[in-house]
């Protein structure tokens, strides 16, 4: 988008991408709300970008993305992760977790990076803004 436009852009993957940099994460516990045809496809997509994916779970039953709860979220979270993961990535602009971030990292005791969170961190860098954020994770607090 950036090569076409001329103008700053940013994808919530590419933020993704980025702030795992950022933190030094290679290895991936996956967390998606997706149906499996789809979960797998992100699954594929982060190792071809060349992370470990060392756990993976997908959030059931999921009908409408916009009408999840930040406790299932946290749940999804719990679920994928594992100790050998560096950070828990959960996948979704839909899935609310901003609320979750703080308390989810202090329990996991790792990043806990997800796409909203990370464009937004993205973004603010792109702006030239690097003053650290509290409440929202170890990526906008970095």
């Amino acid at each position: 988008l950036a090569a076409l436009t001329g103008a700053k852009a940013v994808t919530a993957a590419g933020a993704v991408f980025a702030g795992l940099q950022q933190l030094g994460v290679r290895k991936l516990a996956l967390a998606t709300p997706y149906p499996a045809s789809i979960s797998a496809l992100g699954k594929t997509y982060w190792e071809a970008a060349g992370f470990t994916i060392v756990a993976h779970h997908r959030l059931d039953d999921v009908i409408n993305i916009y009408e999840e709860t930040e406790d299932r979220a946290a749940q999804l979270a719990r679920a994928a992760n594992v100790p050998a993961a560096e950070a828990v990535l959960i996948s979704g602009t839909g899935l609310p977790t901003v609320g979750v971030l703080d308390a989810l990292e202090r329990e996991l005791g790792k990043p806990v990076i997800t796409s909203n969170q990370a464009s937004m961190w993205r973004a603010l860098r792109l702006a030239g803004l690097r003053e650290p954020i509290a409440g929202f994770g170890r990526l906008l607090r970095s």
